[in-house]
């Protein structure tokens, strides 16, 4: 039954924790893409939440993202080093893997799930960026984590499951648009319907997105996360989780 294997969550803390604990079973921290908390911060998040609730955590954005980004006005802390350095588009080299033991550090701390690398518009397929890519993801040490890809520049969708497949990550997909690969655990981030003007989703669209995932990607004993990425985002996910339970409870 889907709702045993499948966690639904949002984007981010849109309810204060305590109350978005006792309503979903899984998030997308936002905190580490931007400045990651301190480890004993993420760990009293673990401690405070559910024994069978799952986190997935964004990448710092000085792995994926340039310095020229906005973004970089949030980091508050150093973290004893300058930020003057090669970062962003998976490049390689020292500054990079820093960012990247950061994020493990984060982590590790919030006994994470996965770990979602979500790369900017500008890094886009070219020859260089598969390259770093490539080259990033064959060196790391990415430990017991699941590692989703979600790419916003120019991919085909052959591409990144084609890349995903050899890299061992997940491609991060919305299940009204594409489909997951077959395998043990998906990623789903369900953003705003783009059909329509209100971008609320309906009970049509739930029963589309469970028939896709079990019959046409036979993902049904599959692990899965779905996070909600939209405006109403906690509406959105327990309208959705309420209606997988009336039905397969």
């Amino acid at each position: 039954m889907p709702l045993h294997n499948w966690k639904i969550g949002c984007v981010g803390f849109p309810l204060a924790r305590g109350e978005y604990f006792r309503k979903f079973d899984a998030v997308e921290v936002q905190e580490t893409f931007y400045d990651p908390p301190a480890a004993r911060v993420l760990a009293r998040w673990r401690r405070e939440a559910p024994e069978n609730f799952s986190f997935a955590m964004r990448a710092w954005q000085l792995i994926t993202h340039p310095p020229s980004f906005r973004g970089y006005a949030r980091i508050q802390s150093r973290r004893s080093r300058s930020l003057e350095g090669l970062f962003g588009h998976f490049l390689p080299g020292k500054d990079v893997d820093w960012a990247w033991s950061v994020t493990r550090e984060a982590a590790e701390a919030l006994q994470a799930e996965a770990i979602v690398f979500r790369s900017p518009p500008s890094f886009s397929s070219t020859v260089e960026n598969l390259k770093n890519l490539e080259d990033f993801f064959s060196r790391i040490d990415r430990g017991k984590f699941r590692l989703v890809w979600d790419p916003e520049g120019l991919w085909s969708e052959q591409e990144v499951e084609r890349l995903c497949e050899r890299l061992d990550l997940t491609p991060a997909v919305d299940p009204l648009v594409s489909l997951p690969p077959r395998g043990t655990f998906f990623f789903c981030r369900l953003m705003r319907p783009k059909q329509r003007r209100s971008g609320r989703y309906t009970e049509d669209d739930f029963a589309r997105i469970v028939d896709r995932l079990t019959k046409e990607a036979s993902l049904e004993d599959a692990r899965g996360m779905l996070i909600f990425d939209t405006p109403n985002c906690p509406g959105d996910a327990h309208r959705f989780r309420k209606w997988l339970g009336e039905r397969f409870a």
